[in-house]
């Protein structure tokens, strides 16, 4: 048995609708999530689409986490995975 990851989710053909027809255990949320939640409606963005992972039932790892600020938030989205 092996499990099926979807790679830099929002970027290329990784997008939300591609989710949609494809049976993947994992999901891994492009860095350009993370960098663009230096504002709140980032941040509000980045909550909502690891919520709905989430609720998917995925396994969400963050990709690009750098910094002390970034895990944190990370963290309080219960992302399984920093990267």
């Amino acid at each position: 048995m092996f499990n099926v990851t979807i790679y830099d989710l929002g970027s290329g053909y990784s997008s939300l609708s591609m989710r949609a027809n494809l049976n993947a255990d994992f999901v891994k949320l492009d860095r350009q999530f993370l960098e663009n939640t230096s504002s709140e409606s980032g941040q509000v963005l980045y909550r909502h689409i690891s919520q709905a992972l989430e609720e998917m039932h995925y396994t969400v790892i963050a990709e690009g986490v750098e910094n002390d600020t970034e895990i944190s938030l990370v963290l309080a989205c219960n992302i399984d995975i920093a990267q």
